[in-house]
């Protein structure tokens, strides 16, 4: 009897399997911080609040081999970091804070810009450091744009495609006076969730004119030993705010959502934005549990609680093609088009464009796979189709 009680006083995820949705929640809280070998932390912080003693879950930090730190922002706009000294508060250390737009003004103490890279070199007699960034007053003024896409799987290389396209998106999307915000990618970035596999699309990332923000699809989150996803890209299961949305991104990589996160949909939810923007892997279809849900139950509460809030739209991936979805009142977009098989003569893989001022519209960016016939397929910009 004894042993049994100890056994069910057991902290939840230990052993780990991070096929499990509460553990990685539990992982991409932990992996938010991180200790250097001389005991100076590195934390990121809620951008909306204020205070250090604690950490939250807005991106991943982790220690090179020589000793610096990387902090990988997992969110678009405002990020929060801070720097707490080490027993000797003596020295400098090194932060490279990845995953930065381009026109977030120069952080503190920021010594060189390499593409979506910060180097910083902050100073440990200092006590605590803050380092703060966002997109920079007027950005947002007269519209903004922000891409979506989903499913890269074992085509890499067409990703890199859509990757290069962005470039022509962004500046696009300059010249029409709505600058692109970013990229939200809508799950598995990965075919068989291996740590080559989702680094290899981060370095492509890295190229990209714009940060992402990432949750995680089925694919990637096969390793039960190690919590992959969310050592490579933070967390999973995230909320942020860009210019006049609220973003609302969740993992269901295991076909639902986490218990936690079921309890704090309320609070995830809750917003004055103008607009509410929601992203799953999998497409909450009411009576569809075969498109990847497990719980339908958790998939219509979700569903409920964004229609409580008239949601603007809900962003999908995991089926491998374009649709919109009439599932009143929140739209859902799915587009799993970013390289995964789609068994087609001609695939059509892009990304979605959604322009956000006044009203949110959105369309389909075609990005043509080499060899294309279809000659409306040129990855231009100007080529903005419906989703049927």
């Amino acid at each position: 009897m004894i042993l049994f009680l100890l056994s069910c006083l057991r902290p939840e995820c230990t052993p780990a399997s991070y096929s499990e949705p509460e553990c990685r929640v539990i992982a991409e809280n932990d992996l938010a911080r991180v200790r250097t070998s001389d005991g100076v932390e590195v934390r990121f912080q809620d951008p909306t609040r204020s205070g250090t003693d604690g950490w939250a879950a807005k991106g991943v930090a982790r220690v090179t081999a020589e000793g610096s730190v990387e902090a990988r922002v997992a969110g678009l706009g405002a990020f929060r970091i801070s720097v707490h000294p080490g027993p000797t508060g003596a020295g400098t250390l090194r932060v490279a804070v990845q995953n930065v737009h381009p026109r977030t003004p120069a952080l503190a103490f920021e010594i060189e810009r390499q593409g979506l890279t910060r180097l910083i070199e902050v100073p440990l007699d200092a006590g605590v450091v803050e380092i703060t960034g966002d997109l920079p007053p007027g950005f947002c003024d007269g519209g903004y744009t922000v891409a979506a896409v989903g499913d890269i799987q074992t085509n890499p290389v067409h990703f890199q495609r859509i990757v290069d396209a962005l470039h022509d998106e962004a500046a696009f999307a300059d010249a029409a006076g709505k600058p692109l915000a970013g990229l939200v990618l809508l799950g598995d970035l990965a075919e068989h969730s291996t740590r080559e596999e989702l680094e290899n699309v981060d370095r492509i990332l890295r190229n990209a004119p714009v940060p992402t923000a990432a949750i995680p699809g089925n694919h990637d989150i096969y390793d039960v030993t190690d919590a992959l996803f969310n050592e490579t890209y933070g967390p999973g299961n995230h909320v942020f705010d860009v210019c006049s949305a609220h973003f609302v991104l969740l993992d269901t990589g295991s076909g639902g959502l986490a218990p936690s996160i079921v309890g704090r949909l309320p609070e995830l939810l809750d917003s004055d934005a103008d607009f509410l923007i929601s992203g799953t892997h999998h497409p909450p279809f009411a009576a569809q549990s075969t498109i990847g849900w497990t719980r339908e139950d958790q998939a219509q509460l979700l569903m409920a609680e964004l229609a409580a809030r008239n949601a603007d739209v809900m962003l999908a991936g995991h089926a491998h093609r374009r649709f919109h979805h009439e599932s009143p009142p929140v739209p859902q977009l799915v587009v799993g088009t970013g390289g995964a098989i789609q068994y087609a003569v001609d695939p059509d893989f892009g990304y979605l464009r959604m322009q956000l001022d006044q009203e949110l519209q959105y369309c389909f960016v075609p990005v043509a796979a080499p060899g294309s016939l279809n000659p409306v397929k040129e990855g231009d910009p100007e080529t903005c189709a419906e989703l049927p």
